[in-house]
C-alpha cells in the first residue's frame, strides 16, 4: 500500500469526525445561554428547599406562635394550599384579660428591609369567639383558655391569598415564604402585636409546610385555670378591713362623679366628610379607578392609632394617628384592581374601640373612552421571557451556521508523490490541472 492510498483512507474518516465536532460546537452556545439566563428560560422551578430561619426572624412584632391542628386536635405541620390551614388554629400567647374575646387569622407577605407591621396582609378567616371556649373543640384544646380560630366554609385559602399578594422576593431567606398571624379582638386594625408562624409554599406540589418556629407543635400548658384560684384566697382578708373605712369613703365618693366624662370618649358617634377635587361628596358616591378622596373622620380618642380596613374583600390598609381632638384626615385613592360594586372603608380606634364607616360604589369606565392604542398594548402583556428565549435561539442558530460553514469548507490535502510535495487543489480544472498533470509525468 503506497503512501497516497494510506492518506486517502485516513481522510475517509474525517467527515464523521467533522459532523460530530460540528454538532458539539453548534449546541454548546445554546446550552451555555440557557444556563446563564437561569430558570426563567427553561420554565419555573419548584419551591426551593426549606429555610431553617426566615430572614426576618425573630420578628419583634410577634409575641408568640400559632399551631395548626385537625378536627381531633392533632398537630399538623403541612397541608394543601387549596384547603383551610387547620380545623383549629391556637395561639401560644393569652389575649388581654377582660378585653379580648375573639381571634382572627391573617396572612402576611414578607418584604425585605420593611417593618413587618407594614407588610401586605389579608384576612383569611372570620373572627372566632374563643372566650368562652367554642363548642365542638376537642378537650385537649378546649382546656387551654388561649385564643383559637375555628375554620369555616367561607374562609380564604392560602392559594387565594397568594394570588392576591404573591411573594416575588429574590432575597435569600424570603423566597416562597409567608407569615400566618393570629390577632385577638380588634388588634389587627391598629397594627398591634400578634402571634405568628412562618410557612413555606411549594406551588408546584400545591402544599405549605411550617418552617418557623423551631419548637413548633408544642401545645401550651393550660394556664387560665390557676389564675382564678388565688383570687378567692385574698377575699377573706379584705372583709375585716372595709368595716372601719366606710365612714371616710363617702367624702371621696363625689369626686369620682367627674370620671363619668370619659364614657363619651369611646363613643362611636362622629361624622365622615368626603371631598374630592370638585368639593364635598354625597352619601355613597360613585367613583372610578384613579379617583382620589380626602376623608375627615371624627369620634376617636386623642392621639390613638386608628386602623383602616377596605371591604368587601377585607384588605388591611396603613393605620393613621388621630389628632389631639380625636379626628383623622385620610387620603384614599381607588385602585385599578378594586372590582365594580359596593365597598366600605372601616375606621377603628385601637384604644377607644370607636368605629366609623364610609360607603362608596366603584363604577366601570366606558369602553369608548379608552385609547385604542393603549387597549392594544394591554392585550399583549410583555414579560420579557419570550423575547429573551427568541434572542438566545437566534444567537445559537447563527453560531451553529458559522461553525458548520467553517468545518465543511474544503481544505488543502497534502500528497506525497515522486519524492516531492505540493498542494493538490480539488477544485482546480482546465489548463491549470493539465499543467499539474504534465509536471507529474515529467
Amino acid at each position: 500500500m503506497n503512501v497516497k492510498t494510506l492518506a486517502n483512507r485516513r481522510l475517509d474518516r474525517y467527515p464523521v469526525a467533522k459532523m460530530i465536532g460540528a454538532m458539539v460546537l453548534a449546541l454548546a452556545p445554546l446550552v451555555a445561554a440557557l444556563l446563564l439566563t437561569g430558570p426563567s428560560a427553561i420554565g419555573p422551578r419548584a419551591a426551593s428547599a426549606a429555610t431553617a430561619t426566615p430572614g426576618w426572624e425573630p420578628d419583634a412584632n410577634s409575641i408568640g406562635s400559632i399551631t395548626f391542628t385537625n378536627a381531633s386536635g392533632a398537630v399538623i405541620s403541612t397541608g394543601s394550599l387549596t384547603a383551610p390551614m387547620g380545623a383549629f388554629v391556637i395561639a401560644s400567647h393569652a389575649g388581654r384579660s377582660g378585653v379580648d374575646t375573639k381571634a382572627t387569622l391573617i396572612g402576611a407577605t414578607p418584604k425585605s428591609g420593611v417593618d413587618s407591621q407594614l407588610w401586605a396582609t389579608e384576612q383569611l378567616s372570620s373572627s372566632t369567639t374563643y372566650s368562652p371556649t367554642p363548642a365542638g373543640m376537642p378537650s385537649v384544646l378546649g382546656s387551654t383558655g388561649l385564643p383559637v380560630v375555628t375554620s369555616s366554609a367561607g374562609d380564604e385559602t392560602l392559594a387565594q391569598y397568594i394570588s392576591d399578594f404573591p411573594n416575588t422576593s429574590a432575597v435569600a431567606g424570603y423566597q416562597n415564604l409567608y407569615q400566618i398571624r393570629l390577632y385577638t379582638s380588634g388588634t389587627s386594625a391598629s397594627g398591634a402585636t400578634f402571634d405568628s408562624t412562618d410557612v413555606q409554599v411549594d406551588t408546584t406540589a400545591g402544599t405549605w409546610t411550617v418552617v418557623y418556629p423551631t419548637n413548633y407543635g408544642t401545645l401550651p400548658t393550660p394556664t387560665s385555670s390557676p389564675s382564678p384560684t388565688p383570687s378567692p384566697t385574698p377575699s377573706h382578708s379584705p372583709s375585716p378591713s372595709p368595716t372601719p373605712s366606710p365612714s371616710p369613703t363617702p367624702s371621696p365618693t363625689p369626686t369620682p362623679s367627674p370620671t363619668a366624662s370619659p364614657s363619651p370618649t369611646p363613643s362611636t358617634s362622629g361624622a365622615v366628610v368626603a371631598t374630592d377635587a370638585a368639593g364635598a361628596l354625597g352619601a355613597d358616591p360613585s367613583l372610578v379607578a384613579g379617583d382620589s378622596v380626602t376623608l375627615q373622620v371624627a369620634g376617636f380618642t386623642a392621639s390613638e392609632t386608628v386602623g383602616v380596613t377596605l371591604h368587601s374583600t377585607p384588605q388591611t390598609l396603613t393605620p393613621v394617628t388621630a389628632s389631639s381632638t380625636g379626628g383623622i384626615s385620610y387620603q384614599f385613592t381607588v385602585g385599578s384592581d378594586l372590582p365594580a360594586g359596593s365597598h366600605t372603608l372601616v375606621f377603628v380606634g385601637a384604644t377607644s374601640g370607636a368605629s366609623q364607616t364610609w360607603a362608596f360604589t366603584v363604577g366601570t369606565v366606558s369602553a369608548t373612552s379608552a385609547d385604542p392604542a393603549a387597549a392594544a398594548s394591554t392585550s399583549l402583556p410583555f414579560t420579557g421571557s419570550d423575547s429573551g428565549r427568541t434572542l438566545i435561539i437566534g444567537i445559537a442558530a447563527l453560531w451553529s451556521g458559522l461553525v458548520l460553514l467553517m468545518v465543511s469548507r474544503p481544505r488543502p490535502v497534502l500528497v506525497v508523490a515522486g519524492g516531492g510535495r505540493h498542494r493538490s487543489h480539488p477544485m482546480s480544472s482546465g489548463r491549470q490541472g493539465a499543467r499539474h498533470r504534465g509536471a507529474h509525468r515529467a
